[in-house]
């Protein structure tokens, strides 16, 4: 199963530089809106230091990466902060991350 889910991503995912530790990380994922995952994203919310910005992403990658909540994805130009992050399971073997991020 993980041989089949690293292949669709080296065939079909795009470039994304993964910025953890201070160390940077290039990798093959999805990154994609994900506005309809959740109501949330539709709320307005406040910090002290004004208005957080709702926009959420999804984003899919390999479960190899040393990925974490609050690392910095680069893609296309544009950086995103990993918030929550998931690794997925198949017969006891990580098969891939699934994890929100917002710009």
């Amino acid at each position: 199963m993980r041989r089949m889910v690293d292949k669709l991503m080296k065939q079909y995912g795009t470039q994304i530089l993964l910025f953890h530790n201070g160390e940077q990380f290039s990798l093959r994922g999805f990154l994609q809106t994900g506005g309809s995952l959740s109501q949330r994203s539709a709320k307005r919310k406040m910090s002290p230091l004004g208005e957080i910005p709702g926009n959420q992403y999804l984003y899919i990658g390999p479960a190899g990466s040393p990925a974490q909540p609050g690392d910095v994805l680069l893609h296309n130009g544009r950086k995103y902060e990993l918030r929550q992050l998931e690794t997925v399971m198949y017969q006891d073997v990580a098969v891939y991350h699934w994890g929100l991020c917002v710009e």
